[in-house]
């Protein structure tokens, strides 16, 4: 009986732990996509090339995949300039040293000359790395006007 229960608190111990850190994983990575959406507002590509992985592929609304060299110097150049971009209904699964956090974005900001505002929903995927996480793929695709 004692052993059963030793086991049982145990396993419950356990839980709790795995828990917290799924808790703590979805805390750390809904910051770092904060901090990207604040990085990309204020033109800050030094915290862009920070955050995304040297591997990073992301595929744009319009179908267009772009990797890190490519965000980075379109901010650098200011090609691409947002005013404002307010993430909601975030949602992180956290699997170990991968994750996944979805959400919806509402941004204002052009590319060049194009607008580029709109709300969107997006995918991305990020891998923990030498103790960090990053950003390692994205995706987002643009919401018509009936579900934003």
């Amino acid at each position: 009986m004692k052993k059963t229960l030793i086991v049982g608190f145990i396993a419950l111990a356990s839980l709790l732990s795995v828990r917290a850190q799924n808790g703590d994983t979805a805390t750390k990575l809904i910051a770092l996509e904060n901090r990207f959406s604040q990085a990309l507002v204020s033109g800050d590509w030094k915290a862009v090339e920070e955050i995304e992985a040297d591997d990073l592929l992301f595929t744009n609304a319009d179908g267009a995949v772009t990797r890190k060299e490519d965000d980075v110097n379109s901010l650098r150049s200011a090609d691409t300039k947002f005013e404002s971009i307010d993430m909601s209904d975030t949602n992180v699964l956290d699997l170990g040293h991968v994750a996944i956090v979805t959400g919806k974005l509402v941004e204002r900001g052009r590319y060049k000359a194009a607008d580029i505002s709109g709300t969107y929903r997006f995918t991305d995927v990020w891998a923990r790395r030498n103790g960090k996480w990053q950003l390692v793929r994205g995706q987002e695709a643009l919401l018509p006007p009936a579900l934003k």
